[in-house]
C-alpha cells in the first residue's frame, strides 16, 4: 500500500504541476494573481507524497493505537509550517515561494516522521514490511474511502467556485480575506474534532 500510494502522490503531483496555470485561469485567476496561483501550487505539488503519507499514516496510528503519537505528528506538521511561515515571511521578509515552501517542509514533517516510525521496532502493533501485490485489498480499501473522497471534492469544489464569485464581486482582497476566515475556521473545527475524541482533556 505504501509503494501504491507514493506511485499515487507522484503521479498526482505531476498532474497538478501540469494544469496549475489552465486551472487557475479556469478559476477566474486574474493577470495580476496568475503568477502567484501557479507558482504556489506548483511548489506545493511537490510535497503531494509526503502529503498523502501523512493522512494515511494517521488511520495507521488509530490501527496501532497510538492515536495521541498521531496527534503530534500533525501538530508537529502545522507548528513547523507556521514556524516557517513566520521566519521566511514576517522576519526575513521572503516572497511568496517561501510560504510554499514552508507548507512543504510542514507536508514533510507529518509524512517522514510516521514513516521512520513504522519503518522499524516500536512500540506499536504495526511495522512496515515487505509489501504484497493484493488488489482485492486495493480495492476494499478506495471502496472504503469512498465518502471521505466525496467529502472532501464537495468541499474544494465549493471553496473553489466561492473563490470564483468572490473575485467578480470583492476581487483579490475578497479572496484573500475568505481564504483567512477558511483557515481560521480550520483552527475552531481542529480543537472541537480534538475535544471530541478524548485525546486532550
Amino acid at each position: 500500500m505504501k509503494n501504491l500510494l507514493i506511485a499515487a502522490g507522484l503521479v498526482l503531483g505531476a498532474i497538478g504541476f501540469a494544469v496549475a496555470a489552465p486551472v487557475a485561469r479556469r478559476l477566474g485567476a486574474t493577470e495580476t494573481m496568475l503568477s502567484y496561483c501557479v507558482l504556489y501550487a506548483r511548489i506545493n505539488m511537490l510535497g503531494m507524497v509526503p502529503l498523502m503519507l501523512q493522512f494515511s499514516f494517521q488511520s495507521f496510528f488509530i490501527v496501532a493505537e497510538k492515536p495521541k503519537l498521531g496527534l503530534y505528528v500533525t501538530l508537529a506538521a502545522g507548528c513547523t509550517n507556521m514556524f516557517l511561515d513566520w521566519l521566511f515571511m514576517g522576519v526575513l521578509g521572503l516572497g511568496l515561494e517561501s510560504a510554499a515552501a514552508a507548507s512543504v517542509t510542514g507536508m514533510i514533517v507529518g509524512g517522514v516522521i510516521p514513516l521512520i516510525y513504522f519503518g522499524r521496532e516500536n512500540s506499536s502493533l504495526l511495522k512496515l514490511g515487505r509489501p504484497v501485490r493484493d488488489f482485492g485489498v486495493v480495492a476494499r480499501s478506495a471502496t472504503n474511502g469512498a465518502s471521505e473522497f466525496m467529502s472532501n471534492i464537495s468541499v474544494s469544489v465549493v471553496s473553489m467556485m466561492y473563490s470564483h464569485q468572490l473575485l467578480k464581486f470583492a476581487g483579490e482582497r475578497g479572496v484573500s480575506a475568505y481564504g483567512i476566515i477558511m483557515y481560521t475556521n480550520f483552527i475552531f473545527i481542529g480543537v472541537f474534532l480534538v475535544s471530541r475524541s478524548g485525546l486532550v482533556r
